[in-house]
């Protein structure tokens, strides 16, 4: 499967109207409140008092409650509005590491995206200890992620539907232990054939009634479908 490559950074997607243009900045407003209305872990405050991020803006106001609430959602939201902080800081929050066990996977439709998300996770758990992230994609020999992930026994794994299909095959990939998923940019995850194939399969091996959380800077009525589609079958009791 061919994963695609932009440049490194945040994945921006150009406004199309005025309209659209106001809507960001609506949402990248920040609020009066700051970051310890959310009763997060000493040690996330501690990080992000590190990197300088002193209060939330308003679609972080709206979504790091429902997230931290155990909610699975799609959230709208564009490039530079601070969705990744909803997820990073909601899944760090419950996140109690267990050696061989991967409770966080976050699925994007780039390499660089991947990288760049593995980062902040690792940013965001500089004071909390024994947590290890692991970022898996293309572009490089199997056996080298084959290798991390046995070494490196992840909390967190971050990478491409390809390749992480490919390292459940070979039995690298266990994802009994799941309790957070999240699409990135879901509307180049879920509307590409072949990632969607990938990812219906990781589906099924995510246990029942776990959180998963959808990011797209554009919602369309398929697409809001096929997520709700997801939510709903990840609900159903066996």
């Amino acid at each position: 499967m061919a994963e695609s490559n932009t440049e490194m950074g945040e994945i921006c997607i150009d406004s199309q109207n005025d309209h659209q243009g106001n809507q960001k900045a609506k949402d990248n407003q920040t609020t009066k409140k700051d970051f310890t209305a959310f009763n997060l872990k000493p040690e996330l405050l501690q990080a992000m008092d590190k990197l300088e991020i002193k209060y939330p803006s308003k679609i972080q106001m709206e979504f790091i409650p429902k997230a931290i609430s155990g909610e699975s959602f799609v959230c709208t939201s564009r490039a530079g509005t601070g969705k990744t902080i909803i997820y990073i800081l909601s899944t760090l929050q419950h996140l109690n590491p267990k050696d061989n066990q991967i409770s966080i996977l976050v699925l994007c439709h780039t390499r660089e995206l991947a990288f760049q998300v593995s980062r902040e996770y690792e940013r965001f758990c500089k004071f909390m200890d024994g947590i290890r992230v692991s970022y898996i994609c293309g572009g490089k020999p199997l056996k080298n992620d084959e290798e991390k992930i046995m070494e490196n026994k992840p909390h967190i794994v971050v990478g491409t539907p390809g390749r992480l299909w490919a390292l459940v095959q070979r039995g690298i990939l266990h994802l009994h232990s799941v309790e957070h998923f999240i699409l990135d940019e879901c509307h180049d995850l879920l509307l590409v054939i072949d990632f969607r194939a990938a990812i219906q399969k990781i589906l099924r091996l995510i246990p029942k009634r776990q959180q998963i959380m959808s990011f797209t800077p554009v919602i369309t009525e398929d697409l809001q479908s096929l997520c709700e589609k997801y939510i709903k079958y990840n609900n159903k009791l066996e």
